[in-house]
């Protein structure tokens, strides 16, 4: 809905209280890494983006199967970050 930085703030407070309270392979906590670096690539802030993907896609491929539907939804987001990152390149060029 394009509110990315109402979504960063929340998110952000939803990992810290993760962080606290919950192992780090919690789904939850994943899921809030994953979502963070869907709104970092919605906003065109792809290393950031990446920096949450990468800390979702390691702990989620340490504790569930390549077939688990969170590995599903990492996908989906690295996929995200490719097509912007793409579309970076090219607007540079």
């Amino acid at each position: 809905m394009g509110q990315y930085d109402k979504a960063l703030e929340e998110y952000g407070s939803a990992l810290k209280v993760q962080e606290m309270l919950l192992p780090e392979d919690h789904p939850g906590t994943i899921r809030t890494l994953n979502n963070l670096a869907a709104v970092h690539a919605h906003r065109e802030d792809l290393v950031r983006a990446k920096e949450y993907l990468v800390r979702a896609e390691e702990t989620a491929s340490r504790t569930f199967s390549t077939n688990h539907p969170i590995m599903s939804l990492i996908k989906t987001t690295k996929d995200l970050i490719d097509e912007k990152d793409g579309k970076h390149i090219d607007s540079q060029q």
